[in-house]
């Protein structure tokens, strides 16, 4: 009893049917209807060829077809051509098929990864380790979660401006990509982690926000962010160790938490004034900085925020900001001029419960004033007529 799929010719349900039977009563609507015709329904709704489509397994080529959708690839072949008839190539369709070194996509596939088949976790191409290449149709409009995860072989993409919405993850772990074309209508970038071979990248002006962008590209050494974002969300350049230079437009508002942790190679970096909030170690372990402006506008810096940037010398934070985090400069070891507003040097001293400054020249010598020490040597001040003398070392 060989079960396809249907439409009822009364309400237009999809569902199985037994197609050695002449008749059957919708599930849904209890409506009987003829099964030839509830088939033919179907597949003309789909533009599907019958021949084509295998609910059980196997299919033409290694191909599991079922309504439009490539469900399963079970060949072995290196280079593959996907049916014309595929309008969605699902989730999970070829994954770890490590073999596989080119795929040519027809432009009848609207989406990559979309459909979830078993509600499997894997992208459509996850693990395909010998894909080298891909050119992605002008057809298709979405890419999904994890698509491309993991295929190491990959060295360069190019989608197309039909493209409107890149998954999380969707090139995760591509350690041999080194040229991406991103199309003009994507609005955020969450798709590139640890892609440690990517040198550059030309972000579209239709970007407004960064969650996860780049994080753990190693070969990045600048971009270049539009004028169109809005928000560097977390993690964004997170350990982008190569990273020299970067540009932050006046239309950023928020930097998110950890969003440039651990940028070693990141000398220096201009927040604009429009950026109201720095998020937790949003500069964490950024060892090549050496000065840092916090323009009026930020209202707030979250904690560890700039915490163990070593090459840190100075600090300047104008206006009136109304939080700094917990050791949010901590551990700078090289921090000894810190230029404070009149609001923040009554509201932050170093020796107060968020330890801002805490294990720094700068915190040593603020903790000496506080209490009356010998900024030179720390030893007890001794007042006398002719002025004041540290008893320790005569300065």
């Amino acid at each position: 009893m060989p079960h396809v799929q249907a439409l009822c010719t009364q309400c237009g349900a999809s569902q199985l049917v037994d197609s050695s039977l002449e008749a059957a009563l919708c599930k849904f609507c209890k409506t009987p209807f003829v099964v030839e015709t509830a088939i033919n329904s179907y597949n003309n709704s789909y533009n599907i060829n019958a021949t084509n489509v295998n609910i059980i397994g196997g299919g033409i080529s290694g191909f599991k077809i079922r309504a439009g959708v490539l469900e399963e690839y079970t060949g072995e072949a290196t280079d593959v051509i996907i049916p014309d008839n595929v309008k969605s190539i699902a989730a999970g369709a070829f994954k770890n098929c490590t073999g596989l070194t080119n795929v040519i996509i027809p432009d009848s596939v609207r989406s990559i990864g979309v459909d979830l088949i078993n509600e499997r976790d894997y992208g459509a191409f996850y693990n395909c380790t010998g894909l080298k290449s891909l050119v992605i149709p002008n057809s298709v409009t979405e890419i999904g979660d994890y698509a491309f995860h993991d295929c190491t072989g990959l060295t360069s993409v190019t989608i197309p401006s039909s493209v409107k919405n890149i998954g999380q993850g969707a090139f995760a772990g591509c350690s041999r990509l080194t040229r991406v074309t991103l199309p003009n209508g994507i609005e955020s970038i969450c798709f590139f982690h640890s892609c440690t071979e990517l040198k550059n990248v030309t972000i579209p002006d239709s970007v407004k926000f960064f969650d996860g962008a780049f994080p753990e590209c190693t070969g990045l050494t600048s971009v270049t962010i539009p004028s169109s974002v809005k928000s560097i969300g977390s993690s964004s350049f997170q350990g982008c160790t190569g990273l020299t230079s970067v540009t932050i437009p006046g239309s950023v508002t928020e930097i998110g938490n950890s969003a440039f942790s651990r940028c070693t190679g990141l000398t220096s970096i201009t927040i604009p004034n429009s950026v109201t909030e720095i998020g937790d170690y949003a500069f964490y372990g950024c060892t090549g900085l050496t000065s840092v402006t916090i323009p009026d506008g930020v209202k707030g810096i979250g904690k560890y925020a700039f915490q163990g940037c070593t090459g840190l010398i100075s600090v300047t934070i104008t206006g009136s900001i109304k939080s700094i985090g917990q050791e949010a400069f901590a551990g700078c070891s090289r921090l000894t001029c810190v230029t404070l507003s009149d609001e923040q040097k009554t509201y932050d001293g170093p020796y107060s419960g968020h330890s801002v400054f805490n294990g720094t020249p700068y915190a040593e010598q603020q903790m000496r004033i506080h209490y009356g020490l010998c900024l030179h040597c720390g030893g007890r001040i001794k007042k006398g007529l002719l002025g004041s003398k540290c008893t320790e070392c005569g300065k």
